[in-house]
């Protein structure tokens, strides 16, 4: 499930984790995804200069202890050539598969 922007949630601020974990019991989750996206390049076609996009923090937290499960232990880089050109969202794909392959793993 994914939250609805509100006054306490939005994509522009960090979400607490009691704001997180309130709204994911409202919804009946029993875990909660907490993903901090920072800085990303995205450089026009044919220029040949890497693009790339960082995971600045992830943290999956269990909504019943409120314990963290998964935490990423630094950010994460995922670089990639703009011939083609690809949006640079294509990356946030890249780094989900990475979260959920590391959480199913147990790292």
């Amino acid at each position: 499930m994914v939250f609805e922007p509100n006054d306490s949630f939005n994509h522009t601020r960090q979400i607490k984790r009691p704001d997180a974990i309130a709204e994911s019991k409202n919804m009946g989750a029993d875990y909660c995804l907490l993903l901090t996206l920072g800085e990303f390049r995205d450089h026009a076609q044919m220029t040949f200069l890497k693009d790339y996009v960082i995971l600045e923090s992830g943290v999956l937290l269990d909504v019943n202890t409120k314990r963290e499960v998964w935490v990423l232990n630094e950010p994460y880089k995922l670089y990639r050539t703009n011939v083609g050109h690809k949006n640079y969202l294509g990356k946030i794909d890249d780094i989900a598969k990475v979260v959920a392959e590391s959480i199913v793993k147990g790292d």
